[in-house]
């Protein structure tokens, strides 16, 4: 774990429809704004049981 490290990537092929929507959730959570979509579903955490089980 890092203090204040961000990562914005993953989109596959999808990066030109995906980036601006991804930018704007990253750019909510950096200011601790309220995000329109819950940022759980994307977070790396959600892998942690699988590489653990």
């Amino acid at each position: 774990e890092m203090d204040n490290l961000w990562a914005n990537f993953g989109h596959f092929r999808n990066g030109l429809c995906m980036g601006a929507g991804s930018a704007q959730l990253l750019r909510q959570l950096m200011l601790g704004q309220p995000t329109l979509v819950d940022a759980k579903a994307y977070s790396p955490e959600r892998l942690q049981n699988k590489i653990l089980a």
